[in-house]
């Protein structure tokens, strides 16, 4: 509580019985007084997710993208390119218990691009309680874009499923049959579930 609300930086620091001292590398926390975070997210990780569970499905974490600003921090970044068909990526975090009164918040940049009238783009997030339901999501159709520049906050009611064990995915399809030059390309960070 002697903090505020918001990311900041954590080091551990240790002495030897001879006085030898030595610092941790620095991660990213998220402070939150007041509420119940039950699961963050800020791929503070340099070799994966900070969290277990985590199933990237051809997803990465990006360094050169960040909405926490952390030195070393991630983002998740996932691109699906088709070439005259269909391609989705799904990353996926599963074993995610929700409260009473749960919560999803977020950041994301799209990059939706379609190239012919037969071609579609788009960016979904999931709840999956044994079936999938699509929580949040943008889409394109045709020979259009959408294109978020910068980091977009975004905020998802969960209640229908408040009590749950839920498995949360990030889900990016593009379709083409005409051609190769259609895109969907999503980053998302700051993943908290209250």
């Amino acid at each position: 509580t002697a903090l505020a609300d918001g990311p900041h930086a954590l080091a551990a620091r240790a002495l030897d019985a001879a006085g030898n001292a030595g610092t941790s590398a620095s991660v990213a926390i998220e402070v939150t007084n007041g509420g119940s975070v039950s699961a963050l997210e800020t791929f503070s990780a340099g070799a994966g997710p900070d969290n277990p569970g985590w199933s990237l499905g051809g997803w990465t974490l990006d360094a050169a993208r960040d909405a926490t600003g952390t030195a070393g921090s991630r983002s998740l970044a996932g691109a699906s390119a088709p070439s005259f068909g269909t391609v989705t990526r799904t990353a996926s975090w599963a074993g995610l218990a929700l409260g009473s009164a749960p919560a999803l918040r977020y950041a994301r940049q799209l990059s939706l691009s379609g190239a012919n009238l037969a071609a579609s783009a788009s960016f979904r997030v999931v709840v999956n309680d044994g079936v999938d339901h699509t929580v949040d999501s943008r889409s394109i159709g045709g020979l259009a874009s959408a294109i978020e520049s910068s980091w977009t906050p975004r905020e998802v009611d969960l209640s229908p499923y408040a009590g749950k064990t839920v498995t949360l995915k990030f889900v990016v399809t593009a379709t083409d049959p005409l051609s190769i030059l259609t895109s969907a390309r999503a980053w998302v960070d700051q993943i908290q579930v209250e």
